[in-house]
């Protein structure tokens, strides 16, 4: 079932219009039936086509073509797909929990159920998304063994995320905000964001309407 999960969540983030959509893409078309091990082959592609392009630099003095990601942009990319297994199963737990309110006829938990790749009870939510942590760390760890030239690698939380801090100098730094060690803990967190983010849609919808004038008649 935590594959399905996980499965389910690359394949939303392959809609992103960024580095990490691109990526997801790559990994839904890796030639493997079980989804983290395209994760593994991903990795193995970008290291092989980075390789390739120096060898062809090297004998040509023409580099050759790069990979479309830096084989070091897994270890981000698998924290990423961690966090939004996190906010999936968020989702389908607030639906399983608001199931009982069922809109003409139909029962929107269900839908919910299809988009995560999750079908369990409320009470095993938890553990569906302990199992893909392990199985997440399992694969981080093949590929930060296969990067032994880094010795910066951290561990997978299950959320993580980083805020904009300004300096004394002025000058502003990412410095990590959450760095969840548990889904309880990551609930909490993502509930913040929540909260924060709603705050700051209230602020700017009011700002909005403060400007506008509706005395105004065409």
């Amino acid at each position: 079932m935590s594959n399905n999960l996980i499965s389910k969540a690359i394949h939303k983030m392959s809609e992103e219009r960024n580095d990490y959509g691109d990526i997801a893409k790559v990994v839904i078309d890796a030639d493997h039936l079980n989804m983290l091990n395209r994760i593994a082959l991903t990795h193995s592609l970008f290291a092989r086509q980075r390789k390739e392009a120096a060898r062809a630099e090297k004998e040509t003095g023409v580099r050759g073509i790069d990979p479309m990601a830096k084989p070091e942009k897994m270890i981000s990319f698998m924290q990423r797909l961690m966090n939004n297994v996190c906010w999936a199963a968020r989702r389908y737990h607030l639906s399983i929990l608001d199931s009982d309110e069922v809109t003409n006829g139909i029962d929107f938990s269900q839908n919910v159920a299809e988009q995560t790749g999750m079908n369990v009870a409320a009470k095993n939510v938890s553990a569906e998304v302990d199992e893909a942590y392990l199985q997440l760390t399992n694969v981080l760890a093949h590929i930060a063994g296969k990067m032994t030239y880094l010795n910066d690698i951290g561990s997978l939380y299950y959320f993580a995320q980083n805020q904009e801090v300004e300096g004394l100098d002025g000058v502003a730094t990412w410095e990590p905000r959450y760095t969840c060690l548990t889904y309880e803990d990551a609930e909490v967190a993502m509930a913040e964001v929540i909260s924060e983010l709603d705050e700051k849609q209230e602020k700017d919808d009011k700002l909005e309407i403060a400007n506008m004038d509706f005395t105004l008649v065409a």
